[in-house]
């Protein structure tokens, strides 16, 4: 401790007060000049001085900092109440009147400087650490004084939002709230009431802010409120975190996991996301009726088979700006797969607006699309559900829009078709066909029938078609109308092509073995157009190895549409060909292909569809295209056969324009092999044709199950 007087009885009256063991006191005489340098070069941690010396003295004195960092404690000494106001003005510490001085006094008074001075030196440590906390942190810190609506924004704050123009310190409230974007304000402010209002522990917010260069920039704010005895937050403090880049590549997956990458539109997540919202606000009363639109584009895949997949996606694209325009823009367009778009409009005011939203989307498809140079004329199937009460989930309506769809498409397409409750029922019909049709496959109800395909010549037999039928135990013989579309759809269709593939080459064989190669006649297996893929060359190798003897006789029977999409460059078409097996076409005059197109395509023969056969009684024109058919074929050296014969008019008609061969249920109706077999070996021994007795001028009945979905085909 340091003692500064101008007298040397001064000094002693100090130093007496004060216990010599307690302090080690340094003495000076005379001005503050020689204490200044004395406690500059000591080591002392208070000082004692008499109020004679003068004001500047003191203050000089006050301004030295001890070893630990605080500023020295200055006790005045004053002679009188003047004095005392002197020395407090000049930076003393504490005052003790001259007469006051005492052992006891001095003691109490020094003992609460030097508390002053610990408190004083944490208060600077602690104030150092957090002003290096604050430098080295990649945060901006900031405090929020709320009775006076000031806040304190740090220095990194204020760099962090592009304000380095603005000094570190306090500022109005306004500069900190005014930059938070209009669309994040509610969210900053319920965040922050929940916490002001004991709801929250903390307060943490993530939301957009106005940069000093007019850009936004994602930011989080995070804090903590200090409450008053009321339990009212007087002062909130906490820091502001840049997390720009985080936020923008987090919305940029989140983006592209809800969107589709081709079109840009909304995916089915998306889309299911937004049905729920949607639907949680009309079944609590909160919006009015809305609808979901099932959307899909007919005759799509010929696009893609014919033009190429990248010209199908530039479609896709092109299609997708049209539907924008027709949408409100609150409603959502998605492209929930392939060729299939579904819509939500919402706050519709009755279905008329949604039939209206139908009409305008197929109305934006006239206008043709130039696809790679051509030209493209596309229409949609559009199925539509409506909000209603019944709907216990969002999915039900987007599974009933899909029903309407297939409605649709199923009444020929580029209309639409509002969803009723009947659809749902043939929908979960249909499913339990297809369960039933998948278990009678592995359950062997699935046998094979034949129809013979009659020379008109000589009426004897001179081939078969291979015909599947489904005998369930359940619903007994089901019509190949119902089953073989299914089928299809399904991919069902690829297990049972297998299997009549193998049935029909153990008959064969069968055949072979009782009537001789060369004797016994060649059977016509229909193949879907689903089966044309390059693994179906490996099952028609595997079934002929297994049996070799219907090598010779095995015939494919392929729709002409079918044709048409694979191509003569089809590589399925060249192995099977490779094979020796003959092509033929299924259904001539269905596929929309003109007659030219006959000659490029390398086939065996060709069957004239059933509705031109029936037309030519009644209708001119189908009896000329029959004619036409049937001159082309012959310089084309290929076999033509007519399907459907079912009355003596008509056989006679064919007779007339020289048609080879002929098959309907004029002659016989499709038999199971044994019955085959019978009537070929009373054909092969007769003298009379075996089928030669169903001959009648009269029109044979038809069976309701007759058609053209009646085999294994499209």
């Amino acid at each position: 401790m340091l003692i500064l007087a101008s007298a040397r009885e001064q000094l002693e009256a100090v130093a007496s007060a004060l216990d010599p063991i307690r302090w080690d006191v340094t003495r000076v005489r005379g001005d503050g000049e020689r204490a200044a340098r004395t406690l500059a070069a000591g080591h002392h941690d208070v000082c004692v001085v008499f109020s004679d010396v003068g004001a500047a003295a003191i203050t000089r004195l006050a301004s030295h900092t001890c070893s630990q960092g605080a500023d020295i404690p200055v006790i005045a000494i004053a002679e009188d109440a003047a004095d005392e106001q002197v020395a407090i003005a000049a930076g003393a510490a504490d005052v003790v009147l001259r007469e006051a001085v005492s052992p006891a006094l001095m003691s109490r008074v020094l003992s609460h400087a030097l508390k002053l001075r610990d408190r004083e030196r944490s208060l600077r440590r602690a104030q150092r650490r957090f002003a290096l906390a604050i430098a080295g942190s990649s945060d901006g810190i900031w405090e929020w004084d709320r009775a006076r609506e000031r806040v304190f924004l740090s220095a990194r704050w204020l760099e962090l939002m592009g304000m380095r123009d603005i000094p570190e310190g306090e500022h109005e409230l306004a500069v900190w709230l005014s930059r938070i974007h209009d669309a994040d304000r509610s969210c900053f402010d319920r965040v922050l009431a929940a916490h002001l209002d004991g709801e929250a522990p903390s307060f943490e917010c993530e939301y957009r802010a106005l940069d000093g260069d007019g850009s936004y920039r994602w930011v989080r704010v995070r804090g903590i409120g200090e409450r008053d005895v009321g339990g009212e937050v007087t002062r909130l403090s906490g820091s502001l975190t840049d997390i720009h880049s985080e936020k923008t590549s987090q919305l940029r997956y989140q983006h592209a996991a809800l969107h589709d990458t081709l079109t840009g539109l909304p995916n089915r997540a998306y889309f299911k996301r937004q049905l729920r919202r949607v639907f949680r606000e009309y079944t609590r009363g909160r919006t009015p009726l809305f609808a979901v639109l099932f959307l899909d584009l007919d005759r799509f895949k010929l696009i893609n088979d014919s033009l190429g997949h990248e010209a199908g996606d530039l479609l896709l694209t092109s299609l997708s700006a049209r539907l924008i325009p027709c949408v409100q823009a609150i409603d959502t367009i998605a492209r929930v797969g392939g060729d299939e778009f579904s819509l939500l409009l919402e706050r519709l005011t009755s279905e008329d607006d949604a039939h209206r939203v139908a009409e305008q989307i197929q109305r934006a498809l006239e206008q043709p699309f130039v696809v790679e140079g051509h030209e493209v004329v596309m229409s949609c199937s559009i199925g539509i559900a409506f909000a209603s009460r019944r709907y216990e989930r969002a999915e039900h309506m987007l599974r009933d829009a899909d029903n309407a769809l297939f409605a649709a498409k199923g009444s020929g397409g580029a209309q639409f078709r509002i969803f009723s409750p009947d659809m749902h029922s043939r929908s979960v019909s249909m499913l339990k066909l297809e369960s039933e049709m998948r278990r009678g496959i592995d359950a062997g109800e699935f046998e094979l029938y034949y129809q013979p395909i009659v020379s008109l010549e000589t009426r004897r037999i001179a081939s078969l078609e291979a015909l599947v039928r489904w005998n369930s135990p359940r619903r007994g013989m089901v019509s190949p109308g119902q089953f073989i579309p299914l089928a299809e759809d399904t991919g069902i269709i690829l297990g049972l092509g297998r299997w009549v593939l193998r049935e029909a080459c153990r008959f064969g064989s069968k055949l072979v073995e009782i009537f001789g190669r060369g004797a016994a006649p060649p059977i016509n297996v229909n193949v879907s157009r689903r089966q044309l893929r390059p693994a179906f060359v490996d099952e028609v190798l595997d079934t002929m190895d297994a049996f070799p003897l219907a090598r010779d006789i095995i015939r494919f029977e392929i729709t002409e549409s079918a044709l048409l999409r694979e191509g003569n460059e089809s590589g399925t078409l060249r192995a099977i060909r490779s094979m020796g097996i003959e092509l033929h076409i299924d259904d001539f005059g269905t596929g929309y292909s003109s007659l030219a197109s006959l000659a490029s395509m390398e086939v065996s023969g060709l069957k004239i569809d059933r509705s031109f056969i029936e037309r030519m009684d009644q209708d001119e024109k189908s009896a000329m295209i029959v004619e036409t058919i049937l001159s082309l074929a012959r310089s084309l050296h290929m076999r033509v056969t007519a399907e459907g014969i079912e009355t003596a008019s008509q056989l006679r008609a064919l007779e007339r324009l020289d048609c080879a061969f002929g098959q309907g249920y004029l002659f016989a109706r499709p038999m199971p092999g044994a019955k085959l077999i019978e009537q070929l070996l009373v054909d092969r021994d007769g003298e009379e044709p075996a089928l030669a007795v169903v001959l009648a001028p009269t029109r044979a009945p038809r069976r309701a199950a007759a058609g053209a979905k009646d085999r294994v085909k499209e």
